[in-house]
């Protein structure tokens, strides 16, 4: 008993219950059902009188008994006349026909359906468990609809070998804008004479913004082919 308030004392000041444990020498386990009052409704948690006075046979079936069943349902009243010794079958099937008894109909406020509720865990349930399912896969798949967008947007372009976003349908032949406009400028005749034209009047209306493009470019290229033409 000394070491059972001890344990109390020491969880109360803030302890948790591994530092518990590793203080006196026991498992975690039993230091949170010391500290927390943990009872077993089963036949072995009970006092020794009360474990004397029943009987270890299932009242219903004749088999050995496992558990104890509460009769009036309040788990606190541990008395010998309340206590009833069930096997494991046995006191599924009184539960069974006790949450049968807590049942209530009602209907489905999306599709109309009748639907059986459980007063003790669904009061205010409202939906049956189709509209409910129904419900979250839905949720789910906007997510997942989301998620897989940006997956299949992103693709391999085959010019430039650089990974890239799919927004024109253009880009269905795996080619990102500029590798599709230098494909576009070497075919297309039309498209070429346009873009000529249309780059002479933008030189002309922005002549320093010209030369600094210019000299960007000339930068990289000498850059790139040092190497090629022993450029200094």
């Amino acid at each position: 008993m000394q070491d059972k308030d001890y344990i109390k004392q020491l969880y109360q000041e803030g302890l948790t219950c591994a530092e518990i444990a590793r203080r006196i020498g026991i498992s975690r386990q039993r230091a949170h059902q010391i500290a927390t009052n943990y009872k077993n409704y089963g036949l072995d948690s009970f006092d020794k009188k009360t474990f004397r006075l029943l009987k270890k046979i299932c009242e219903k079936c004749g088999k050995k008994a496992i558990l104890c069943h509460h009769r009036d349902g309040n788990n606190s009243n541990s008395t010998i006349k309340n206590l009833q010794p069930l096997c494991k079958n046995c006191h599924t099937i009184v539960h069974k026909r006790l949450r049968q008894k807590n049942k209530k109909i009602r209907i489905c406020e999306v599709c109309g359906s009748i639907f059986e509720i459980l007063l003790s865990k669904n009061k205010e349930r409202k939906k049956c468990k189709l509209c409910i399912d129904y419900e979250r896969r839905q949720k789910t798949k906007k997510t997942k609809r989301k998620h897989l967008r940006k997956h299949e947007r992103s693709s391999f372009c085959l010019g430039c070998k650089k990974i890239f976003t799919k927004k024109k349908p253009h880009q269905q032949h795996n080619l990102c804008n500029l590798c599709f406009n230098r494909y576009r400028y070497k075919t297309n005749e039309k498209y070429r004479a346009y873009l000529n034209e249309w780059t002479k009047k933008w030189r002309k209306n922005n002549p320093e913004r010209w030369k600094e493009i210019h000299k960007r470019a000339d930068k990289k290229w000498r850059e790139k082919n040092k190497k090629k033409y022993n450029i200094i």
